[in-house]
């Protein structure tokens, strides 16, 4: 199955006997426990996007040699689509607004085959803010998830410097004091529009190949953001 792309090593010019090595490799040329796959995936009210990303230690990987890469999301199967993005292939999937698991399979009639190695979407929230005067906080609630999720708030906007903020715990439920918010020049408006984001995320790295053999390396993150807009009178 398949998994969504985080950043993979950028893949080095390598001299080979005076020559340079392709930027790209069919994935014949490599062996599974030499690949580096990284899956990223986000999404947010308007659907999600994953994307996979094939690395080795002589370069970018491209699927070729009769080896296949499968993608599903939910456990239904994801059409994956190859894009050239000029020093790696990506394969990226359009995921809608599909939660839940997140797999890919390598299979490869001539090497070790990589299946069902997956990361769990977050699922779904709603944020709601309210308020935000000189007297009265920004007081911001979402579905509240008892797991081990990173949770960070960012809110951002013209007039005032951007505000970050990572919880140690999914609260649901935080609230931001005008004093909080730094306007970045003297003159700001007499309303001020914010955007204000919650993002809720969850990585993984494990071996790619599983044991006795072991090797390679699958890294992940899986995204749920979503953004509200809110109008502050300083």
């Amino acid at each position: 199955m398949r998994v969504n792309v985080l950043s993979l090593l950028a893949a080095a010019p390598i001299a080979l006997a005076g020559c340079a090595l392709p930027e790209n490799h069919g994935s014949a040329e490599v062996a599974t426990r030499d690949m580096m796959v990284a899956l990223t995936a986000a999404s947010d009210d308007a659907g999600g996007q994953a994307t996979i990303a094939i690395d080795s230690p002589i370069g970018a990987v491209r699927i070729a040699g009769g080896d296949a890469l499968t993608f599903t999301a939910a456990g239904a199967p994801v059409p994956l689509h190859e894009v050239d993005d000029g020093d790696k292939i990506l394969y990226k999937a359009d995921l809608g607004g599909a939660s839940g698991d997140l797999a890919f399979d390598l299979v490869r009639p001539h090497d070790h085959s990589v299946r069902d190695l997956s990361i769990r979407m977050p699922p779904p929230f709603t944020v709601v803010a309210q308020g935000l005067t000189t007297t009265q906080p920004l007081a911001l609630t979402w579905d509240v998830m008892f797991v081990d999720y990173t949770v960070a708030l960012s809110i951002k906007g013209a007039c005032i410097n951007t505000l970050e903020r990572t919880f140690s715990s999914d609260t649901g439920a935080y609230a931001v004091g005008a004093a909080e918010l730094e306007h970045s020049a003297p003159g700001a408006s007499a309303t001020c529009p914010l955007t204000v984001t919650l993002t809720r995320s969850v990585t993984l790295q494990t071996d790619l190949v599983r044991p006795p053999l072991r090797g390679g390396l699958f890294s992940a993150q899986a995204q749920q953001r979503r953004t509200v807009e809110v109008n502050w009178q300083p």
